[in-house]
């Protein structure tokens, strides 16, 4: 006897059976098809959000990059503006220094040579101060001959004195009245034109 359930089946064997079976097959290959794209598309997602936020890191490290070599460049001008300050002072201070050593020179040079600068000095603050009163001048005793020669008239009238001063350099003089003082020195004028450049630096 022949046993049905060992027989092959003849679904096999029916033309309208095989459809059955082709159809899941091309699901699966459309569900693999779609899942492989799908991966496509989120590894090309990921690599533009990784090209992306590459780019956006790089863009905030040059950055930062530039603010820092901005502010390098900043403190080093200001380093050179200062030092070109401080250099401009000391050449300033020294033009000063040599400005005034010439000018002091060049009048001892002119009173060892017997130039009465102490007399023309004075003679300039006579007519500066008041005809009413006496003015009373203190000098270097060596300038004294020479402003006895220049002023003798001065001096015979009563309206100049002289007064004999060591701790004035020669070639200076200080007029004193009731009504004011005249400051004729050498170390004033030297004051008046360290004053004069000072104020002409600072207008600049």
């Amino acid at each position: 006897m022949i046993d049905e359930s060992r027989k092959p089946s003849r679904i096999l064997h029916r033309p309208d059976a095989l459809p059955a079976f082709r159809q899941p097959a091309a699901e699966a290959a459309e569900s693999a098809e779609s899942a492989e794209s799908a991966v496509d598309d989120a590894v090309a997602a990921g690599r533009a959000e990784g090209y992306r936020a590459g780019r956006e890191l790089a863009a905030a490290e040059l950055a930062e990059e530039l603010e820092r070599a901005r502010t390098e460049l900043a403190t080093s001008l200001q380093r050179l503006a200062t030092l070109e300050t401080q250099q401009t002072s000391r050449l300033e201070a020294r033009l000063l220094e040599i400005t005034l050593e010439a000018s002091s020179r060049i009048t001892r040079t002119r009173i060892e040579a017997g130039d009465p600068v102490a007399a023309r000095a004075l003679k300039e603050a006579l007519t500066t101060l008041p005809q009413s009163g006496p003015v009373r001048a203190r000098l270097h005793p060596d300038d004294a001959e020479s402003i006895r020669e220049s002023l003798r008239r001065e001096l015979d009238s009563g309206r100049l004195e002289l007064v004999s001063d060591e701790t004035l350099r020669r070639g200076g003089v200080i007029a004193e009245t009731d009504a004011g003082r005249i400051d004729a020195t050498l170390d004033a004028a030297e004051e008046a034109l360290e004053t004069a450049i000072s104020s002409d630096e600072t207008r600049e």
